[in-house]
């Protein structure tokens, strides 16, 4: 019975932290929302207003910067041990702030790069020659480019939040969780955005 008693025990304490990380995730995503609005800026603040690889790059580093502060923080906010949380956010920023800029400039570059601008005004002419204000034919051409460019970032970000666990499970697994995430998110996020623009119209 003791023993039995111990696995649940144990399960329930595994349970109870996966629940902690995922609301520590989430307010991690929440601030860095906001830390990437610094960049979707079109004020004084906007980093690399011509260049929009380099713009791209800064703006997902410092998303993953909300992100990846708050998951590394995680554990040492679960044992309320705060000289560990700073000591792992200290040691995990460099990684965060670099594999988020690099993952953030390859994704743009390829996104940028799949897409064909003589394609995109042509269907743009037809869509408003149609009256199509939604232009579902446009999200078709986006959507593969956004997805694939979604994946990488996510793969390599969630790399990145691997190596500054410095774990080489965590990092195959932010691989693989960052690139499967990122390529539902690419995927749906044109469909989303087309459920809110007809709500707001």
């Amino acid at each position: 019975v003791d023993r039995k008693l111990g696995v649940w025990s144990s399960e329930f304490k595994a349970g109870r932290f996966a629940l902690f990380l995922a609301v520590t995730g989430l307010v991690g995503a929440i601030i860095g929302f906001f830390l990437g609005e610094i960049q979707h800026n079109d004020g004084d603040h906007r980093f690399f207003p011509e260049n929009l690889n380099a713009g791209s790059a800064v703006y997902f580093a410092l998303v993953m910067l909300g992100i990846g502060t708050a998951l590394v923080a995680s554990q040492g906010l679960s044992e309320r041990n705060l000289p560990k949380v700073g000591d792992a956010v200290r040691r995990a920023l460099p990684a965060i702030l670099v594999g988020g800029f690099i993952s953030g400039f390859i994704a743009q570059a390829l996104y940028s790069n799949m897409l064909d601008d003589s394609q995109i005004l042509d269907v743009v002419a037809r869509c408003r020659r149609r009256g199509d204000t939604i232009c579902s034919e446009l999200d078709n051409l986006y959507r593969p480019a956004r997805a694939i460019g979604w994946m990488i970032a996510g793969g390599l970000g969630g790399s990145a939040l691997g190596i500054a666990f410095k774990s080489k499970k965590r990092i195959q697994n932010g691989l693989i969780g960052g690139a499967a995430g990122g390529l539902v998110g690419g995927l749906l996020f044109d469909s989303i955005d087309n459920i809110f623009s007809t709500d707001s119209a």
